[in-house]
């Protein structure tokens, strides 16, 4: 999830640009700016933690000055717990709401209450996800600050394609990803609670997603781990229990499909379909390939391989992805492998 919201929060960021365009009705800048602040809230959050930790610190080992300006009165520090306070409140009231309203829908709804088992499954798997959404929330608050970071250096994030399977990720995988938001997170903890208890409870719930992050990562990366709660009926959508019509037909028509042997790659089909080939080729114009008099390195190692790949496989294996797009996207790299007697000649 983190690499792919990578490339969104990079792709978010650059509407910035266009903001401010002119002609852009209110609701579209407003969309904009919303998807930007979907990732930039995320440096806030963290930034505001980081300056509250900041202030407990000071104030535990700095002394405070109450005369440091020239003045008959103290300047004593003020904290407004009561202003504090109603900054949660309404913070958890806009996180929490959507969730409490969709659990009020479906409660006074029986027949969408009894999709989700019934209203004792539906509300103890909206306690659960709440539960599970909080401990996530500061892992992913890390790691989009961290991205932003990346983004705003000018850094590209990509576009590799990503995992269509369950994304079942070991356990070495998971830690390299998050063992520095677990240390993170023990830092905090540790901080907090060398400060005042009090602290350490309040930012338990940012510390402890933090430090769990690992086993966290790991439950939540494989279809086979949830299981158990799929067993106990949490978190399941309705379509799960009951598939609609149309995935059930689909369903059907994939078992009475023959199975067909898996898609060749790209060469090879060139190879072993004439038709395939000639069409190809008829293509090319179309495409933005490079300019003959412009240098282009993964055209260049492309022919290079070529030249010296004694077998069509062996070349496949060698080349990269960006080489394999060059080499087919230009009529004459396509055409010495016909001159290197890779393929065969479809003329």
């Amino acid at each position: 999830m983190i690499v792919r919201d990578r490339r969104w929060c990079q792709g978010n960021l650059q509407h910035g640009r266009i903001l401010l365009a002119h002609d852009l009705a209110f609701p579209t800048r407003l969309h904009i700016f919303s998807g930007m602040m979907s990732y930039l809230s995320a440096v806030l959050w963290l930034s505001l933690i980081m300056v509250g930790l900041a202030i407990a610190v000071q104030a535990q080992f700095v002394r405070p000055e109450y005369f440091a300006n020239p003045s008959l009165f103290p300047l004593w520090p003020v904290f407004d717990a009561e202003r504090a306070l109603d900054l949660f409140v309404v913070s958890m009231a806009i996180v929490l709401a959507p969730k409490l309203f969709g659990w009020f829908a479906a409660l006074v709804n029986w027949r969408r209450c009894k999709q989700f088992g019934g209203p004792i499954l539906l509300t103890f798997s909206v306690l659960f996800e709440t539960i599970m959404s909080a401990l996530y929330a500061p892992i992913l608050m890390v790691a989009q600050f961290g991205v932003v970071c990346h983004i705003l250096m000018g850094k590209d994030s990509g576009w590799n394609p990503q995992s269509r399977d369950d994304g079942a990720l070991s356990l070495g995988q998971v830690t390299r990803a998050h063992r520095s938001h677990t240390l993170f997170g023990f830092i905090l903890a540790g901080i907090s609670y060398s400060l005042s208890i009090e602290m350490f409870y309040w930012l338990l719930p940012i510390s402890g997603g933090l430090m769990l992050s690992i086993p966290l990562s790991w439950l939540s990366g494989g279809a086979k781990r949830a299981r158990p709660f799929t067993i106990l009926g949490l978190l399941r959508a309705p379509e799960e229990k009951r598939p609609s019509s149309i995935v059930k037909s689909l369903i059907e028509q994939i078992k009475k499909t023959p199975q067909q042997d898996p898609v060749d790659s790209p060469l090879m089909c060139l190879d072993q379909h004439a038709e395939l080939c000639k069409w190809h080729l008829a293509q090319l114009p179309l495409l933005d390939a490079p300019k003959p008099d412009e240098f282009h390195a993964p055209t260049v190692t492309a022919e290079w391989k070529i030249r010296h790949a004694p077998s069509l496989h062996q070349l496949e294996k060698s080349l990269e992805p960006v080489e394999m797009i060059a080499l087919l996207s230009q009529e004459v790299a396509v055409k010495q492998l016909k001159t290197h007697g890779l393929v065969r000649h479809h003329d």
